[in-house]
């Protein structure tokens, strides 16, 4: 059960490591790979919004879970759900453009005017 759990929170974590080192590969800079992975992660809450809050939220809203609860739940999980995944994703993206910056035939502008 724990590695059902876990597959998807992996397959993300290789979403934000990939984008950040193709992206720093082209442009030899790790701050483009971050950046590459707050996309990233805008891309993955959007799609978890859709697919699963949404849905879910409405069928608690209607039978299970009185109103004030309801707000009050989903605004908290959705706080700390977008700052863990913002947080990790700009770690993994760090560490992708690390990689691909190291990769990277284009040296960074500061090193170009030296």
């Amino acid at each position: 059960m724990l590695i059902l759990w876990g597959l998807p929170l992996f397959i993300q974590w290789m979403f934000y490591l990939l984008a950040g080192l193709f992206a720093s590969w082209r442009t030899g800079k790790i701050s483009t790979g971050v950046f590459a992975s707050f996309w990233v992660n805008l891309g993955y809450l959007l799609g978890a919004l859709v697919v699963f809050v949404l849905p879910r939220s409405a069928i608690l809203r209607r039978y299970y879970v009185p109103s004030t609860m309801y707000t009050s739940f989903f605004l908290i999980f959705g706080v700390i759900s977008l700052l863990l995944s913002v947080g990790s994703g700009a770690g993994f993206g760090a560490l992708g453009g690390w990689i691909g910056k190291s990769l990277s035939k284009q040296k960074s502008g500061a090193a170009i005017g030296s």
